[in-house]
């Protein structure tokens, strides 16, 4: 039986205030109705997150973390979902990340293939398949591909860029992986540059510059971008 508070933040208010505020508050909403099993009205609630913000954070906040005891069962009722609703991506992207972090990754992969076939409103969804595909199958050129549709879909998200970046590295395009990550910091705000800049670093340590990425690192360490430490060593 599901908690009173569960229940509760299921069906929280609108935030008020600013827009942060408002995409917490879709967010607990969202992430509550996960862990109710509500999938259509948490999948609604998604819906108007990516109306109203459609950005790079609220982008990474769409995860579902079951407990160990829920993550079958979680699995089986997306799936379920999925049947019923064949044309929804929502379903398959979540049941895909779930896949992968236990390990199933060409399951996980056969998940996001779907995803191609959905509205183009959606492909930002398709950087997990291509992230998917770098790490089962070092796929580059697939990876690329779906990395590139995900920042056509959505310009502001620089993590496909960044993954973009790296693509073009280990494909022996150095200019172009510089070029992209110029790119990064140009388009960040001044809060988010850090994160570009430790992007850059990470380019410039895997091409040898280190004098460069130390000093990119650095901007990364003293804003607390955690990636950057470890790199920067």
């Amino acid at each position: 039986e599901a908690s009173p508070h569960l229940r509760r933040a299921a069906a929280g208010k609108p935030g008020s205030g600013d827009a942060h505020a408002a995409m917490a508050a879709g967010l607990t909403r969202f992430r509550a109705n996960v862990k109710l099993g509500a999938f259509k009205e948490a999948f609604a609630e998604a819906e108007a997150l990516l109306a109203s913000s459609g950005t790079q954070e609220c982008i990474d906040s769409f995860f579902v973390s079951p407990d160990q005891r829920e993550l079958m069962p979680t699995l089986d009722a997306l799936k379920a979902f999925s049947v019923k609703q064949p044309k929804n991506p929502w379903p398959y992207f979540f049941r895909a990340s779930l896949l992968s972090n236990m390990g199933r990754g060409e399951e996980a992969i056969a998940e996001t293939e779907k995803l191609k076939t959905m509205p183009k409103r959606y492909d930002w969804m398709r950087h997990k398949h291509g992230e998917f595909l770098l790490t089962n199958r070092r796929d580059y050129a697939g990876a690329e591909k779906e990395y590139a549709a995900a920042l056509t879909c959505v310009p502001g998200f620089w993590k496909a860029r960044a993954a973009l970046a790296e693509i073009a590295l280990c494909r022996g395009k150095a200019a172009t992986a510089a070029r992209l990550t110029a790119e990064i910091i140009a388009a960040l705000p001044d809060r988010s540059k850090p994160w570009g800049h430790a992007c850059r670093g990470k380019i410039l340590l895997w091409s040898g510059e280190y004098e460069k990425a130390l000093e990119s690192l650095e901007l990364g360490v003293s804003a607390g971008v955690p990636y950057s430490l470890r790199h920067r060593g």
